[in-house]
């Protein structure tokens, strides 16, 4: 008897067991919810077509935000069926997905995307949440995509188009983000910001594959707006663009550490890229910035930074602008890089410094600098000069059209200065004559093939003419 009560015993234990294990996992893995113009709220959501009976699609998004309020379960997807606009409210995000379950926010069937009016994200603690294929705006709010609370992990936006609105994303204390293949125009303010906040750090990012155009400012990392609250570190921007912007920088990158930036263009904006407010350890590589209204690049207080492999033409300003605002300015470097400064700017091709600020370690080689504007491809100004600010410049080829005696620049206590005194600071640095004006291009040819011309030309003649620097472009 008692055999066969150990057995019994055995037996539900072990139907236990799996019983439990079953329902977790069902649990676990979530339930997929449909939405679509000729659903119907009555219906239980999980079809994407009506089936008959109560079986069929929801009609709004006021029904997802309730059934998320009270019903929703961690890993639970909702779907908007693609070709429809759903406006009857904004979209909230209330739970979130686990590890291996993500919850999905995106569209299913063929056409455009669904067209909703905003998203917004303020729960704490969710994490693996994925956003994708949607069309956003336009909106009278200020965020259309807004997310911020306390210990949010993992969210992944990619494939979204948000345009007629205010602020683009605005993301907050986000540990891991993904932005990838997102686009906004037509918007009044940032399209893509990080931003500090009081919740805990945003870090771990990656902006990848976006585009702004007809903006008020493109990619902003960001303090809050009282600068009491940083954004965190590891942020990377890649193959990221930004067109006609009418607000302040194309590329604003004001506040966090180890940030890359790969790969980017800026044209047509009021400051191509700013770098300041105290930002550490910095990587420019293959940036783009033609045509800016003020700067092309703008270097406030910050330290640690590379700019190479770049090419910025066109600044109605200075074509690079340094000085060390709030803590000061240390440890820059660019190299490899071609500037240009056109004839109808104003200010210099390059200028260091302001009255009070700290500039420190100032290291620029292996660049091709031209000043169409006579007299002002280098410039210090203030307390500031090259020996007290560190400055090292070598192999740089200068262009100017104008001769080695004439004036090149200005440096506190000297006054104007030609390039033979500049050379006699920085003997490796050279003077060249410019390289003949390229041939009009055919009609239709778009303007920039004119500047991979003149660059590619100025690039061949400087890898002839100096085999250290053939060394370092490899």
């Amino acid at each position: 008897m008692k055999k066969y009560l150990i057995v019994v015993i055995i037996c539900i234990i072990l139907a236990a067991t799996t019983l439990s294990t079953y329902f977790v996992f069902i649990t676990a893995e979530g339930t997929q919810y449909y939405v679509s113009n000729d659903g119907d709220d009555s219906w239980n959501g999980l079809y994407p077509e009506y089936q008959g009976g109560n079986d069929g699609p929801w009609a709004t998004i006021d029904k997802v935000n309730r059934f998320s309020r009270r019903r929703s379960q961690p890993g639970d997807d909702i779907y908007f069926r693609r070709g429809d606009s759903f406006r009857d409210d904004y979209l909230r995000i209330r739970y979130g997905g686990a590890f291996g379950n993500d919850m999905i926010i995106g569209a299913y069937g063929e056409g455009d995307k669904p067209n909703l009016e905003r998203i917004s994200c303020t729960n704490n603690n969710l994490e693996n949440v994925i956003i994708e294929n949607l069309d956003l705006g336009p909106t009278l709010a200020r965020n259309i995509f807004f997310i911020e609370g306390r210990n949010l992990k993992n969210f992944i936006i990619r494939n979204v188009d948000m345009h007629d609105c205010d602020v683009g994303i605005q993301l907050r204390a986000v540990d891991g983000y993904q932005i990838l293949n997102c686009h906004v125009w037509d918007g009044r303010d940032n399209a893509f910001t990080i931003y500090g906040s009081s919740e805990g750090d945003a870090k771990n990012g990656v902006i990848q594959d976006c585009t702004a155009t007809r903006v008020g400012e493109g990619f902003t990392l960001h303090a809050s707006d009282n600068t009491l609250y940083n954004i965190g570190s590891n942020h990377v921007l890649e193959n990221c663009i930004v067109t006609d912007a009418d607000g302040e920088d194309g590329f604003d990158l004001s506040s966090g550490s180890e940030i890359q930036m790969i790969n980017c263009e800026a044209h047509n904006v009021p400051r191509g890229l700013a770098i300041g407010h105290n930002v550490q350890h910095v990587t420019i590589d293959g940036y783009i910035g033609t045509n800016s209204e003020s700067f092309g690049i703008y270097v406030g207080g910050c330290s640690d930074v590379v700019i190479k492999n770049s090419i910025i033409t066109g600044s109605q300003r200075d074509t690079l602008r340094m000085y060390g605002s709030g803590n000061g300015l240390y440890d820059f470097e660019m190299h490899n890089c071609y500037l240009e400064h056109p004839s109808d700017a104003i200010r210099s091709l390059i200028r260091i410094g302001e009255p009070g600020t700290i500039e420190d370690n100032i290291y620029i080689h292996d660049n091709i600098l031209i000043s169409n504007r006579i007299g002002h491809c280098i410039q210090y100004l203030g307390d500031a000069t090259p020996q007290n600010t560190n400055s090292n410049f070598e192999y740089n080829k200068w262009w100017q059209y104008n001769g080695v005696t004439e004036p090149f620049g200005a440096i506190p206590g000297i006054g104007k200065i030609t390039f033979n005194d500049w050379q006699s600071l920085f003997p490796t640095d050279s003077f060249e004559e410019p390289p003949p004006e390229p041939e009009t291009p055919p009609p239709n040819t778009p303007g920039f093939e004119i500047l991979t011309f003149f660059v590619a030309l100025a690039m061949a003649f400087l890898i002839l003419t100096r085999k250290k620097f053939q060394q370092r472009i490899k």
